[in-house]
């Protein structure tokens, strides 16, 4: 402990706007008590060292520094600070007299480093400040020190590169303070490191996985003496085995980074330190009820565990995610969850904790099943999206632990969150391993679980394992006389007749089911198969027959309230319209079902819908707007990892380029989903293809055969994915202008937002990228479309596209 201010022997980075706060904070203001809170290794002591020394030429006793890190009992703080400040402590007083009779006389700061530890002193200070009405005092601590007249100022990692720049981008990269001190901290160790486009990519990694941690980025640092840059990004996921031997004139708990986050956790008190524990299970973080979810040894009520998720937010284990009006959620930076499941599995309480979230969630997906279709349907499926990492570790868990049931048991909930939030392949993966292993399960929970993959595997194009899945299910409830389950499945294998071709059958199967569906007075699902039946009637270009079909299906959906179903009739009628050259009533059943698509949060239903009106646009030769729409869908459906989807949209934007002349790229375009349908055995549908003879009648007249084959070569050797995204590329590169003026009334942080919101990225998605909360980037949204003068934000993610506005963006 010393008087004197130490002298920093390393440069400050990245902290520029927190020491203006501070500074502000303390000469222009009344506050007299600041609290520099933050996990451990955040660089709390640094920040409040560099405050110290440019405050103390504005203090007329300076600036008083005090480090309590060798004092650990309450009763001993008095003592410690007097003896720091050379204070003599008459006979017949105490240190605390002595204190307050010294610092009365004063005109100081007074910062004391590492309270933590002795927090429960914290009324001492108040009562030196009341002694001493010119003191100042700052803390640094891990926790809040919760007294009267306290100021907390929560110190948060050092800033990490955003999505949008590239980490090959040396010179961009090197702006990020995280980036800066790595660079800086790794040249000091080994004299010779430097930034450069081949190792950038390596760094931003290392910086990313330690949160932007600066004890954690200068461990790594000074590791590059030994290792090798590349060698250390895959040593990592052991961090606290390799993140040790820092600087020996630092703390003990400074010199390694599990003892810095060690020192926090023992500071808990047991309970705490097992909700801890268990919420590092999560990698979503969680909510309050989730969090009463997890304590195990006793059912705490709602008020005892916001009370222990409070000690760990107060001690920066925990970190508050979302906005205070809405419900609270509460997250952990990945490297303390690390050391939390560290201690989980030192424990052995991985299994009942597992366990208890996997019993939870089946009760939550229970619960929002009922919601699906209605009204009520996007909150739900928001809340599930929400726990989309969690449920997925739980079912990871359970894979490794042998333990199938626990998956299949979850397949609702997964199933909703990948049908209408995407991420289908990872789904189809999931099952596949489930149902793989050798653990007991039952063979109805089973045969559920075959039907969901049957269904993922077509959304992907995977009719082999579709059709076996459909079959196997076909057999078993034959066998149990499931009549229910017999429906389902040759519903699903119609589905598969559908889009081989194969329409007669595909009839045959979907009134089988409707016949079973009606016997059972089963409604809902009746809709479902005389839906179906429509949709071959319509790929057959019997667009009579298909319209009378969804408008059964419409209001059978309608009387059941079920308003996505109604929806998705709604979108059904729209495209029969616009293939009868009923352009106007087309657009008007389309956007119909598009509002209640975007309302209700079927992101699915979304692109369909803008599929269908591009397609109208595209009959009405209005090129520009169809470019759009299909760019639009295209955008959406490649984020949900549609295949289908991406197909007939780039097929789309290929016919609007050989439209347009651009014969070379149509080509390249139309080739690659060729190929790709004749792998995978698709027939298109009557409307896609006029789309493609169109098309090609294009190409024709401006190519002759040998480009026209060279360039059919050279798609049919693209990925769908290639193709989506040469198909989007190519919409930015052709969309029109956009008055760059517009743009300029964005702030820089709106300007952020509509860059993720051109990429057609969710309110939730764009929260999660930029680190703010769900409702601050809905205000964002709401002034980039009234900034904008623009209806909704499709119509702002348009403008987004194009060229002039993306130069605009990134200048």
């Amino acid at each position: 402990m010393t008087q004197r201010l130490p002298v920093p022997l390393t440069s400050l980075i990245g902290r520029d706007h927190e020491l203006e706060g501070l500074e502000n904070l303390l000469r222009r203001t009344p506050a007299r008590l600041v609290t520099i809170t933050g996990p451990g290794g955040i660089g709390k002591t640094r920040l409040a060292l560099e405050l110290a020394h440019r405050l103390s030429r504005h203090v007329p006793a300076g600036s008083i520094w005090v480090s309590l890190a060798s004092v650990h009992e309450p009763a001993e703080v008095a003592a410690a600070l007097a003896s720091s400040l050379d204070i003599q402590v008459p006979a017949g007083s105490t240190p605390f007299s002595a204190l307050c009779d010294d610092l009365a006389q004063r005109r100081a700061l007074l910062v004391i480093d590492n309270f933590e530890q002795v927090s429960a002193a914290g009324p001492l200070l108040t009562d030196l400040l009341q002694a001493g009405s010119s003191l100042r005092i700052v803390v640094t601590s891990r926790s809040v020190l919760n007294v009267t007249g306290e100021h907390r100022v929560a110190i948060d990692p050092l800033a990490l590169p955003t999505a949008q720049v590239s980490v090959h981008a040396a010179a961009e990269l090197a702006a990020f303070p995280a980036i800066r001190l790595f660079v800086e901290r790794a040249n000091a160790a080994t004299g010779s490191f430097a930034l450069t486009p081949e190792n950038a990519a390596d760094v931003v990694a290392v910086c990313r996985a330690l949160d932007g941690l600066p004890l954690a980025i200068e461990l790594a640092a000074a590791r590059l003496r030994h290792l090798p840059l590349a060698a250390m990004t895959t040593r990592l996921a052991d961090r606290f085995g390799l993140l040790v031997d820092g600087p020996r004139d630092r703390p003990p708990r400074h010199q390694a980074l599990h003892d810095a986050i060690d020192w926090s956790y023992k500071l808990l008190s047991p309970p705490a330190q097992a909700l801890f524990r268990r919420m590092a299970a999560l990698p979503g973080g969680c909510t309050l009820a989730t969090a009463q979810m997890l304590g195990l040894e006793a059912r705490q009520t709602e008020l005892e565990t916001l009370g222990h998720v409070s000690s760990l937010v107060d001690g920066s284990l925990l970190t508050r995610l979302t906005d205070p009006l809405a419900e609270p959620r509460y997250g952990m930076l990945e490297t303390i969850r690390q050391f939390g499941l560290q201690q989980l599995r030192s424990r052995d309480e991985e299994g009942e904790t597992y366990r208890a979230l996997g019993a939870g969630y089946a009760r939550l997906a229970d619960q929002a099943w009922e919601a699906i279709g209605g009204p009520e349907q996007k909150p739900w499926v928001d809340r599930l999206d929400a726990e989309r990492s969690n449920v997925r570790a739980v079912c990871e868990w359970a894979i490794q632990a042998n333990e199938p049931g626990m998956v299949l048991r979850l397949r609702t909930i997964l199933w909703l969150i990948w049908a209408q939030r995407g991420n289908l392949a990872d789904g189809h993966t999931l099952l596949q391993r489930a149902l793989a292993l050798p653990g007991p399960v039952d063979e109805g929970q089973r045969a559920n679980a075959v039907y969901d993959l049957g269904n993922l595997a077509f959304e992907l194009h995977d009719f082999e394992t579709a059709r076996a899945a459909f079959t196997e299910c076909h057999d078993v409830w034959t066998r149990t006389e499931d009549r229910d389950g017999i429906a389902n499945a040759l519903n699903g294998l119609g589905l598969i007749d559908r889009e081989t071709g194969a329409y007669t059958s595909a009839s045959t199967r979907f009134e089988e089911a409707r016949d079973i569906w009606a016997s059972l007075h089963n409604e809902a699902f009746v809709a479902l198969a005389q839906f179906n039946l429509g949709t071959v009637e319509i790929a057959a270009a019997d667009t009579q027959a298909a319209e009378s079909s969804f408008s059964r299906a419409l209001a059978l959906r309608r009387s059941l309230n079920d308003v996505d179903g109604a929806a998705y009739a709604l979108y059904y009628l729209g495209h029969v319209a616009s293939l009868d050259a009923r352009l106007d009533q087309a657009n008007e059943f389309l956007r119909e079902s598009l509002e209640v698509f975007t309302r209700i949060g079927d992101r699915s239903g979304e692109a369909y819908a803008l599929y269908a009106m591009a397609c109208c646009a595209w009959l009405a030769q209005d090129d520009h707007k169809a470019l759009k729409l299909f760019h639009a869908a295209l955008s959406l459906w490649h984020a949900l990892a549609s295949a289908n989807g991406i197909v007939v949209n780039v097929d789309g934007i290929a016919a609007v380029a050989a439209a347009r002349g651009d014969a070379t790229v149509a080509t390249r375009l139309l080739a690659a989903t060729e190929a790709y349908r004749a792998r995978i055995g698709i027939v298109p549908p009557w409307m896609e293809r006029r789309v493609i003879e169109s098309a090609w009648a294009a190409i024709a007249d401006r190519l002759d055969a040998p480009r026209v084959e060279e360039a059919r070569q050279a798609g049919a050797a693209m990925s769908l994915d290639e193709a989506a995204l040469a198909a989007l590329r190519l919409v930015k590169r052709s969309a029109d202008d956009v008055p760059v003026n517009l743009l300029e009334k964005l702030s820089a942080r709106e300007r952020e937002v509509f860059v993720l919101l051109a990429e057609y990225k969710t309110d939730r998605e764009i929260a999660e990228q930029l680190f703010l909360s769900h409702r601050t980037v809905e205000r964002h949204v709401g002034s980039i479309l009234a900034k904008l003068e623009v209806k909704n934000r499709r119509a702002a993610a348009a403008l987004g596209a194009s060229r002039r506005a993306s130069q605009a963006l990134s200048a």
